[in-house]
């Protein structure tokens, strides 16, 4: 999460570099920061192809009755992520999911097969702009949808690295 939020500012950093092998040398650090949490938390295996074909991770679809604005249902999943990331108790989730937005503004038009140049990922082709919404799908789906007052009656559930090892 904190990776994620960071990245919104690289761009804005980089430009105050004067020198390309600075702006470089910035972009190596962050990178090799990420990659070693990554491989600090039992290097998660990650399945592109699957990832980016279940249809489910680009719904919105908080429990209860749908919202609407003004009687209108809404149309874009974004609004129903930000209604209900505004309203949660935890900000590092308003903090991701606006992150996420602002990618999906700026990258949310990537198509397939635009990183088809990095052989060693597997499924790398599938990689295209949902990848922003898809995320802030999952990550509600995981945090709670603030409406579903069945599943956070007892509390939201935080931040954890599930997933990350196996449970053997």
């Amino acid at each position: 999460m904190h990776f994620v939020t960071s990245s919104l500012f690289i761009s804005t950093i980089i430009k105050t570099l004067k020198s390309t092998s600075s702006q470089i040398r910035l972009l190596k650090a962050y990178f090799a920061v990420v990659l070693s949490w990554y491989i600090a938390h039992g290097r998660p295996s990650l399945d592109l192809r699957k990832f980016f074909a279940n249809p489910q991770s680009l719904v919105a679809s908080p429990p209860g009755p749908a919202r609407t604005y003004h009687g209108v249902p809404l149309a874009n999943p974004w609004h129903e992520i930000m209604q209900a990331t505004l309203m949660h108790p935890d900000d590092h989730l308003a903090k991701l999911q606006r992150a996420l937005a602002a990618h999906a503004v700026h990258l949310g038009q990537t198509p397939k097969r635009t990183f088809i140049n990095v052989p060693e990922l597997e499924g790398v082709e599938e990689i295209d702009g949902t990848l922003f919404l898809r995320s802030a799908v999952l990550t509600m789906d995981r945090l709670g949808w603030v409406f579903d007052v069945e599943k956070t009656k007892n509390g939201f559930p935080v931040w954890d690295r599930h997933g990350f090892f196996d449970e053997a």
